[in-house]
């Protein structure tokens, strides 16, 4: 139970500033993506958001290799993404 409250604790005592222009923006985006039926790019553009947002936090709490853990899984979910992305319009 300690290693898990040791785990939790920077995620419970981190607070995360945002710009309002970037939360202003990317709430433009998605509804213009809502309003011309293109879901999966504003699903794509949240998550790209979502990985800058936490970027910070990551590098601030993980060691090296889950960095690049990180990076791998985040850039995979991204390759899916513009592929699924590419391959339903097209």
């Amino acid at each position: 139970m300690e290693a898990f409250k040791s785990m939790l604790m920077p995620v419970l005592n981190e607070q995360i500033s945002v710009p309002t222009w970037e939360i202003l923006t990317l709430l433009t985006i998605v509804a213009l993506c809502l309003l011309f039926r293109a879901t999966r790019i504003g699903l794509l553009l949240t998550y790209i958001f979502t990985l800058h947002l936490t970027w910070s936090f990551v590098n601030l709490h993980l060691t090296p290799i889950s960095l690049v853990t990180y990076l791998v899984l985040g850039g995979a979910v991204l390759v899916l993404g513009f592929f699924s992305l590419i391959t339903d319009y097209y």
